[in-house]
């Protein structure tokens, strides 16, 4: 909780009958991005960036990629030695939605990246001083069937070229579906914020 003391200070206190537990570290590893649903009864499903740490927090990285792992009590525990990994390569963000009887469907922010030495051969420039050589492949809707326990390659669809989408997808009473994106639209130099819409589940 903060309280306002100045126009300008802010103090900090914890809020009453918190509960704060760490459920996921590892040294080497540097995580970001997390978004959670629930499934069903007191199962929890949470997705999240996982990378290298490095020196300095870098966007891209080859080996990013997606981490899910699951709680069975409501986020009491979580099986982190059981996790399912997704998106190797650049995966970024990955906003889940549960429609139920074990579809789980999610919006994927996607980039290629190759080390730096590669990235001529790869025919991807190296343009930011602090990145990898990466290209922005855009937000691709995927699904599993099966609770996230897996992501079938083939059950995945580009729906925003060059745009990463940031935010959980949501589902409108008549079934449609809002993923929002964001990115730059035909010759603009800044990016815009977008709303994709899918009225067959996500596959166009």
């Amino acid at each position: 909780m903060a309280n306002k003391t100045k126009d300008t200070d802010f103090t900090y206190k914890p809020a009453a009958k918190r509960r704060q537990s760490q459920i996921f570290f590892d040294p080497h590893s540097y995580s970001a991005f997390p978004h959670v649903i629930q499934l069903e009864g007191n199962e929890l499903l949470l997705a999240f960036r996982q990378a290298p740490k490095q020196d300095v927090v870098r966007h891209t990285h080859p080996r990013s990629l997606i981490t899910l792992i699951r709680s069975y009590d409501n986020g009491q525990s979580w099986d982190i030695e059981n996790a399912a990994q997704m998106g190797a390569g650049g995966g970024q963000e990955l906003g889940l939605i549960y429609f139920g009887k074990g579809k789980v469907g999610g919006a994927l922010a996607t980039h290629e990246v190759v080390p730096v030495d590669e990235g001529q051969r790869a025919g991807i420039a190296h343009i930011h001083e602090h990145e990898y050589p990466f290209d922005n492949v855009g937000g691709v809707w995927c699904w599993s069937d099966n609770y996230g326990l897996t992501w079938r390659v083939e059950h995945s669809t580009l729906f925003a070229d060059k745009m990463q989408s940031c935010a959980p997808p949501v589902q409108l009473s008549d079934g449609a579906l809002l993923v929002p994106t964001y990115g730059a639209v035909g010759r603009a130099t800044f990016s815009s914020a977008i709303l994709h819409r899918s009225a067959d589940s996500g596959r166009t």
